[in-house]
């Protein structure tokens, strides 16, 4: 067996980082919809600190998941993921989809409770 074969195979066996792609493409298709939709849908996390003088609704909860798959606009997007992608496919070839997306979820969720306290300080 050649060098190149004994490459192509070991390449080949390298897991491919299907969660990180489902959440590229998803992450796409959100930056797709219209800006009024995002925050119907809840996408804003600032919703959330409008409605701090009650308790939060189910959509303003659901905005602290959502919270992360909102771009500014598709520079934002690209860089995001330029600078995520090593992380993510590492992270996911060594924890496994289910525990990688677990990780992503609560990191996002983690970003957004941290971004709505210091937008509640400043």
């Amino acid at each position: 067996m050649s060098l190149k074969t004994k490459l192509i195979d070991s390449i080949k066996q390298i897991p491919k980082p299907s969660a990180f792609i489902s959440l590229l493409i998803l992450n796409y298709l959100i930056l797709l919809l219209p800006k009024e939709w995002s925050y119907a849908l809840g996408v804003v996390a600032n919703k959330f600190i409008a409605n701090a003088n009650g308790w939060p609704s189910l959509l303003d909860l659901l905005s602290l998941i959502t919270y992360q798959f909102a771009h500014a606009n598709f520079g934002h997007f690209i860089g995001n993921f330029i600078f995520a992608a090593p992380f993510a496919i590492f992270a996911e070839n060594r924890l496994g989809r289910l525990k990688f997306l677990k990780l992503w979820l609560w990191s996002g969720v983690g970003s957004a409770i941290l971004f709505m306290l210091a937008e509640t300080v400043s």
